[in-house]
């Protein structure tokens, strides 16, 4: 009896990479899940009013720590554009990078036929990996794969340092339950890669808390020995996200005294201020309720550096990859078939259909078209060509 294969999931994927930052916190035990060190000063009155005067409500960036040409070029009027700002201090200590991609996620889950739980999981992962590439090599790429035991069964997003993202999760129809349980016990597998490097970065920790902006920060602290606070997540009304984004801060070698903790602070603040008080939740995210107001990532970089100069670095628009897939590769990975599976799909006359997972994408070849193509691809082969 002939096993017939209809239907041809091609997960067309090239093996991709990571460049990393860092980890440090604030003072009253965890910042975004992460412990912290403790010998951190207290906040100030003082430093509290500083701060306060940049809150939403307040001036916003007419008192913004920015120039002009800054404000006029990087602003993004009610963060109506999809974004990734960076931008570093004066010092050259630490470096901020913020990202905001609600477009992209709406365009992406109506693609891939996202359910609101899927969203947040691959929402949060194109985040990560997107502020992670930022400021990486032309060429090189950085991939989160999160291989959880849970429903959701795994999370795979790759970034370049163009803003350029691509991703999918096992199952996109995951039902609604805590994201913890969705993604279930494993490990975040991260590699970095670069056409010129002999061979990719590869590295791996274990799932810790099921957030994956927090799993990533253990992830960088513990294997790249680096210092920063990270956060990501997405915002839905119904299936409609209203917000996707997060945060970045990187503590790079020579930080000036002090520097990290008054940006430590700030954050503190932010949360009680804007988030409210209690255990962490969606309500009290001080950055997602940011982002859903419309407050644009300038303005909240100028909340989070507050008391300390910083000048923006650069400013890209993410989009979503579109080397993921072709008809081309389709007829590669058919061909990659044993003869006598190409034969019984020739023989009984069905179409192949191919799904790619990255972007939705549908082909369609019927048997005429597989046996024609992949005689030309053999041919090419024989022939010397690529």
């Amino acid at each position: 009896m002939l096993v017939i294969r209809k239907i041809l999931t091609l997960v067309l994927m090239l093996r991709v990479c990571l460049n990393s930052a860092f980890t440090f916190l604030p003072r009253n035990g965890v910042i975004n899940g992460l412990p912290i060190h403790s010998s951190l000063r207290p906040v100030t009155s003082a430093h509290r009013r500083g701060l306060t005067s940049v809150l939403p409500g307040a001036s916003s960036l007419a008192s913004s720590p920015f120039t002009a040409t800054e404000v006029e070029k990087y602003s993004n009027t009610n963060n109506r554009d999809d974004q990734i700002l960076s931008l570093l201090s004066s010092c050259g200590g630490v470096k901020l990078t913020l990202i905001s991609i609600r477009n992209l996620m709406n365009d992406l889950s109506l693609a891939q036929n996202l359910s609101p739980l899927s969203m947040r999981g691959l929402g949060s992962s194109f985040s990560c990996g997107a502020m992670l590439a930022s400021g990486m090599d032309e060429s090189q790429i950085f991939q989160i794969t999160v291989n959880g035991g849970g429903p959701m069964r795994g999370i795979v997003s790759i970034s370049d340092s163009e803003g350029g993202v691509k991703g999918y999760v096992g199952n996109p129809a995951v039902g609604e339950l805590p994201l913890k349980d969705a993604i279930g016990e494993g490990s975040i597998n991260i590699v970095k890669n670069h056409p010129d490097w002999p061979r990719p970065y590869n590295g791996i920790t274990s799932i810790v808390t099921g957030d994956i902006a927090q799993d990533v920060g253990v992830y960088l602290a513990q294997s790249e020995q680096r210092s920063c606070a990270i956060h990501a997540d997405v915002r839905l009304n119904g299936l409609l996200i209203t917000g996707a984004g997060g945060y970045l801060v990187e503590k790079l070698p020579d930080c000036e005294e002090g520097l990290a903790e008054r940006i430590e602070e700030n954050l503190e603040i932010l949360g009680k201020e804007m988030g409210g008080e209690g255990e962490k939740d969606s309500e009290s995210d001080w950055f997602m309720n940011s982002l859903v107001s419309g407050t644009d990532l300038l303005t909240i970089a100028s909340q989070i550096t507050s008391g300390s100069p910083f000048a923006v670095l650069d400013s890209k628009t993410p989009s979503s990859r579109s080397d993921c897939c072709s008809s081309e590769r389709l007829i590669r990975s058919l061909s990659l078939l044993p003869e006598s599976e190409i034969d019984d799909i020739i023989k009984v006359g069905e179409n192949v259909e191919a799904k790619c997972e990255f972007c939705g994408t549908e082909y369609k070849l019927t048997p005429e078209e597989v046996r024609d193509e992949i005689k030309k691809a053999k041919e090419k082969r024989e022939s010397g060509g690529e």
